[in-house]
């Protein structure tokens, strides 16, 4: 993989952050609307999830688990994504959940079955990476294809004009379900795991966990359905599910690399990196553990911004903060300048975080409202954004590549 495809990686990370903080600037009239505001709202999810993070993956899948002689078989299929990505980028905001946007993002789909296919295939030949790590990464890729029968059910369900029902909800929960929390938190796990693969020496109970692990991304799809006042025993078994995904990932993750942290003395910055995404790991699988609960899911159901502080904690508190480690080892291991980026993004994240948190607070108990919250956020989000930029300057700056 050489610069090309990096410069996808960053191009995608600039302009989520570009439209986040667009959307934060909305409410404070710093700008015009150009169309609909939850358009762009689709937009910057989709591009989130399918543009930069899923092409960060797909960079760092085939570095980590495939022989370097069968990547170029993966450049046409490369291309197609960013293709289907750029047309998801001119259709959402326009159009939302209209036909050029559906279209581009059935292309996307297919490219994740050809995806998909050709990495299974290609990894169970290759013997030279962790039998664990392996079998997590198959995984991962079992959750990305999963993940699209709930994308497909939305075509049918809007022809049949029940957008505005619950069939409609659980099958878009149903895809951001099994993409966020099957493919990219089981993904980075494996190639964090795969990358420090030093520090683990694989106890006999590991693929034991990987089968916990697998089964509790199943089950815990339940938890996006407790909105809908479920008997209790869906809370209990949502509840078990979210508890065995801790102890899973507990003992694939956290401890090994919470050791890690506290014996290695040197390169402050990747222990602060490490140690952020692993607390944001944590505070998820303790809050998916809490929202199991019937008197927390109704307020999360009746107070949104617990969920986009929840998914923001998963997709740049862990999921980002993962993808700029891989990227800060393999391309800027002495960049100051990249540093000075990633603690940018880090800090502003979490004080974006901290508001967010606390709007959701002051809405559910009444609490005294923070002064200029708009405009903390705006701060927030632009903060980010500066780090992002920071951050490619150092690419563009280096130019090291070996992907």
């Amino acid at each position: 993989m050489g610069n090309s495809k990096l410069n996808c990686v960053f191009l995608w990370f600039i302009i989520v952050g570009l439209i986040g903080v667009y959307l934060r600037g909305l409410p404070l009239d710093f700008y015009p609307l150009l169309f609909e505001y939850r358009f762009w709202v689709h937009a910057h999810s989709h591009l989130a999830l399918l543009g930069w993070l899923f092409t960060v993956l797909y960079v760092f899948m085939l570095r980590y688990f495939v022989h370097l002689e069968k990547h170029d078989r993966y450049t046409k299929l490369f291309n197609a994504i960013q293709v289907a990505n750029v047309g998801m980028l001119l259709g959402f905001p326009v159009q939302g959940y209209g036909f050029f946007s559906i279209s581009f993002s059935a292309l996307y789909i297919i490219c994740s079955y050809v995806f998909a296919i050709r990495f299974y295939t290609d990894v169970k030949q290759n013997s030279g990476i962790s039998p664990i790590n392996k079998t997590l990464a198959l995984c991962s890729v079992f959750f990305l294809a999963l993940s699209t029968l709930g994308a497909w059910g939305l075509g049918p369900i809007m022809a049949m004009g029940l957008k505005h029902t619950t069939i409609y909800r659980l099958s878009i929960y149903f895809f951001l379900h099994f993409i966020i929390n099957g493919w990219l938190v089981v993904a980075f796990v494996a190639l964090l795991r795969q990358h420090y693969s030093e520090i683990f020496t694989p106890p006999i109970h590991d693929k034991r966990n990987v089968l916990w692990l697998a089964v509790s991304v199943l089950l815990t799809y339940f938890l996006s359905t407790l909105w809908l006042n479920p008997p209790i025993v869906v809370h209990i078994l949502s509840g078990f599910a979210a508890l065995i995904q801790f102890y899973a990932l507990f003992h694939l993750f956290i401890r090994p690399f919470f050791k890690y942290i506290v014996h290695q003395k040197k390169n402050l910055i990747n222990r602060l990196i490490l140690s952020s995404l692993i607390l944001a790991l944590v505070l998820k699988l303790m809050l998916q553990l809490v929202s199991s609960v019937p008197v927390v899911a109704v307020l999360a159901e009746a107070f949104p911004v617990f969920i986009i502080a929840h998914l923001h904690l998963i997709l740049l508190g862990f999921a980002s903060l993962s993808a700029l480690l891989l990227l800060k080892n393999t391309q800027f291991p002495n960049s100051r300048i990249f540093n000075v980026g990633i603690l940018t993004f880090l800090v502003s994240f979490i004080v974006s975080e901290k508001i967010l948190v606390w709007q959701g607070l002051m809405q559910a108990f009444h609490w005294w409202s923070l002064a200029h919250q708009p405009k903390l956020l705006f701060l927030a989000s632009s903060g980010m954004l500066v780090g992002i930029f920071v951050i490619v300057f150092s690419f563009f700056r280096t130019r090291k590549t070996d992907l």
